[in-house]
């Protein structure tokens, strides 16, 4: 066992299920990409096509203000498996290509960091994944998955999602001669089948494991790519999008003033701004979003496969079903596509806990944060209480959605000294350079009007910078860093 996060020895937390291992829950763990809160949601008048996501939310407790603990993939999923906040660690940004594999564990902050698959071994769980659970892409061999941490893992401990095709030709090279933004900015229909998919080849493996007898309860990891840049998927979800079904957001109504421009590479967007300006121009806002749709249902049908398999098996009763997005994503709102912005878009995330014992159809409109999931997992399955992880357990909240919550969700921006925090009526953000902004989303859940001048206001603001941790600087890879795995 880790020396720095000791599981306690003293106090078990109160426990909805026996104390044997026999009978402990087993938990499928569902990350997805990229997802933004369109699945339940929509930002304009448009119907997402997502059945299979609607009835799960009927089936368990939906956390409809819900947020990452940083908008950017790689902060965001170190946050949720390790428990430990951004702020604390360090880690605000993905990292960059080639890197020492997994680059978190060199935070001294998170060196001796035990996550949420080494916590279920340490319990007698069958820990296995599959699919994108840390950072990586589909596109290069960057992998942020920590070997160690998996009894198995599809298709490999050391590449997280399996092959896929691409388009016949080299879209970094067509972005260029077009003029379009750096990256991956593409929505091209895949002529290929489904079981082609990266995606798809992951829920194979998934139905697999759950056809098989276990002797311990498990802990079943699946991750999802899509709807993650590039807007991939076979031609046949697109056909669902046509011309006439896709509106556009609004983006900022005649009387509100857009939010201060604080534009660095990370902060606000600028890449997302440059995409959406490049997409104004050229005509293509409504072939972004159609790509981006597509993608989502695409990840719907996948998702379906997956919980029918789960409905089918011989753990349907007895299994702990947690989904989460790492961020969200800003679709043409605020002039921006991606994330990495403070606002809602890209941090409010679809999240959704099923368990035993618990309410089913509701919704939770209090401030939650993915770095809940750890410690409510923990007592979930009657083990004793991780130290030095933060967050603090949904229990409550899954038996009474509407139990009053205080805490606030705080999300940690991607430069030092920008941060923001969400309770059930405002966001407050604060920035490295001192601009604030502050937006009662009772009233105003777009947040187009900033009040972070009104004097009478101001309790509100000195509340929420009284419950942010102190912030380190952000981590740097060490030089002297090897290669792990």
């Amino acid at each position: 066992m880790k020396t720095g996060m000791l599981i306690a020895a003293t106090g078990f937390a109160a426990s909805l299920y026996a104390e044997s291992t026999a009978q402990k829950p087993n938990v499928l763990f569902i990350a997805v990409d990229d997802l933004c809160t369109w699945i339940h949601e929509p930002g304009t008048d448009m119907e997402v096509i997502a059945p299979n996501f609607k009835r799960l939310m009927s089936e368990g407790v939906y956390f409809s203000n819900a947020h990452c603990a940083s908008p950017s993939c790689h902060p965001s999923r170190v946050a949720i498996m390790t428990g430990v906040s951004p702020l604390k660690s360090g880690i605000t940004q993905n990292p960059g290509k080639n890197i020492t594999r997994p680059s978190w564990r060199f935070s001294p902050v998170l060196e001796d960091a035990v996550t949420i698959p080494e916590f279920f071994k340490s319990q007698g769980y069958s820990v296995k994944g599959g699919g994108k659970i840390f950072h990586g892409v589909q596109y290069d061999a960057e992998d942020e998955l920590d070997p160690a941490d998996w009894d198995e893992f599809f298709p490999s401990k050391t590449q997280q999602i399996p092959h896929q095709p691409v388009p016949p030709f080299d879209y970094f090279a067509k972005n260029k001669s077009e003029g379009r933004p750096a990256g991956h900015f593409d929505w091209t229909p895949l002529k290929i089948s489904d079981e082609e998919m990266s995606d798809y080849k992951v829920v194979d493996w998934a139905l697999n494991e759950l056809r098989q007898e276990k002797a311990a309860p498990f802990f079943l990891a699946v991750g999802f790519f899509r709807p993650h840049v590039p807007f991939q998927v076979p031609e046949k979800y697109y056909e669902l999008y046509p011309d006439e079904k896709i509106s556009l957001p609004v983006l900022y109504p005649d009387d509100a003033v857009p939010a201060p421009a604080v534009i660095t590479d990370q902060i606000i967007g600028k890449w997302g701004f440059d995409e959406y300006h490049w997409a104004l121009k050229t005509g293509n806002l409504k072939n972004a979003l159609r790509g981006y749709l597509a993608g989502v249902t695409f990840f719907d049908t996948m998702l379906g496969r997956l919980l029918d398999g789960l409905r089918e098996s011989q753990f349907a009763d007895n299994t702990i079903i947690v989904l989460w997005g790492d961020n969200g994503y800003h679709l043409a709102e605020k002039e921006r596509f991606e994330k990495f912005t403070l606002w809602k878009e890209a941090t409010r995330i679809p999240f959704f806990i099923k368990a035993p014992e618990t309410v089913a159809g509701k919704t939770c409109t209090k401030a939650v944060s993915l770095l809940d999931v750890y410690p409510t997992l923990v007592q979930l399955t009657g083990a004793a209480p991780v130290a030095g992880i933060d967050g603090e357990s949904l229990v409550p909240w899954l038996k009474n959605p509407d139990l009053y919550k205080q805490t606030p969700a705080v999300i940690a921006g991607p430069e030092p000294g920008s941060w923001a925090a969400v309770s059930e009526q405002y966001r407050y953000i604060h920035y490295f350079n001192g601009t604030e902004e502050l937006y009662d989303i009772s009233v105003d859940p777009a947040e187009f009007y900033n009040l972070a001048d009104q004097e009478k206001l101001f309790y509100v603001k000195e509340y929420f910078k009284n419950t942010v941790p102190r912030q380190i600087p952000a981590f740097i890879l060490p030089k002297n860093a090897r290669p792990n795995g």
